[in-house]
């Protein structure tokens, strides 16, 4: 039979090859390394609860809430002029935190969440608690003991079970100096905490 003609630029080739359609070749996708979060030091984590605190006890949010409905209702030709004359006419001033809510749940669940020891007892566990921070003056910093009981909360669960989620949001709103609170500021707000229903499992707090 006589030969087909070989093309001057014809190379040769390997055979083609079809895969199954459930076999079909992909590109390779590049891997993406995510580099693994370096835990923050003990200094860092106290720096952010003393921040948290300071928000907490001074409400920023609030008060900045309040001025920018002040100042969309307004929408004066001068914003930072109207600003300056509010703060200095009409400053904003966060209501006390000692308003009582009102508790919707059962009275059941309530009960379960109370804690029904001693007053003696109480004040004891509380008294465990502030002498395992206190340093040589007899004073707490409360951003230190509030990080070593995330990492060990075992700590207020051992003190105050019914209370161990709320006495870290309680102690976050006593204004203290320097952040450091004595034993009787501690143990007054660890009391007045302990005196009602504790957060339920679950719960958030307000």
């Amino acid at each position: 039979a006589p030969r087909l003609p070989v093309h001057p630029h014809a190379v040769d080739q390997p055979p083609i090859r079809y895969l199954p359609s459930n076999r079909r070749a992909c590109p390779k996708t590049k891997r993406t390394m995510t580099a693994a979060r370096k835990p923050q030091s003990q200094g860092s984590r106290e720096l952010m609860h003393e921040m948290s605190i300071w928000a907490t006890q001074h409400r920023p949010k609030l008060i900045l809430t309040e001025y920018m409905r002040r100042l969309v209702l307004a929408q004066p030709p001068d914003p930072l002029e109207f600003l300056k004359n509010e703060i200095r006419t009409n400053p904003v001033v966060p209501g006390p935190y000692n308003i009582e809510e009102t508790d919707e749940r059962p009275v059941a669940e309530q009960e379960k969440r109370l804690d029904v020891r001693s007053l003696n007892t109480k004040k004891a566990s509380l008294r465990r608690v502030f002498d395992r921070f206190a340093n040589k003056e007899g004073l707490v910093k409360v951003a230190k003991l509030l990080v070593d009981c995330e990492e060990n909360p075992t700590i207020l669960l051992e003190a105050c079970p019914k209370h161990a989620r709320d006495l870290p949001l309680a102690l976050e709103k006593v204004v203290t100096e320097g952040g450091l609170m004595d034993w009787a500021a501690f143990r007054d707000c660890g009391l007045q905490c302990m005196s009602g229903p504790g957060l339920s499992p679950g719960q958030e707090a307000d």
